[in-house]
């Protein structure tokens, strides 16, 4: 889901068979990219914070940026790497946009962004 959001959001699989509280988890992401992505990517730019990411590497982690005059958003992943990471961060603040209730903590020191999973492949976006 994170992933679709970065850009136009594409649903698939089988959604109907989706429990509730997974369902939840879609209906919030549809939320999130309606009322505050949408609108910024027409003027967004990518950025690549930790550089290209290698796709046969399971443990390094993944980030994709996207930067509007008015936002950066931040897309970052944990496949099977370390539950802390650390991304550089130019933008201040950060808020945790999505998904909010998964126990993924950021908080920004130093000019880092740290991003903490509580498990394996996950991921999350970042408001700054």
């Amino acid at each position: 889901m994170v992933t679709a959001m970065m850009c136009r959001i594409h649903q698939s699989g089988r959604l109907d068979s989706l429990a509730s509280k997974a369902w939840a988890q879609v209906a919030e992401g549809i939320r999130v990219y309606k009322e505050l992505l949408r609108k910024q990517i027409p003027a967004a730019v990518p950025f690549y914070p930790l550089g290209l990411s290698d796709v046969t590497d399971s443990k390094a982690p993944i980030a994709l940026g996207m930067r509007s005059p008015e936002h950066t958003l931040l897309a970052v992943w944990r496949i099977d790497g370390p539950e802390t990471m650390k991304i550089p961060w130019a933008s201040g603040d950060a808020k945790l946009l999505y998904p909010a209730d998964l126990g993924i903590n950021v908080n920004v020191r130093e000019g880092s962004l740290k991003v903490e999973f509580p498990r394996t492949r996950m991921a999350c976006l970042v408001s700054g």
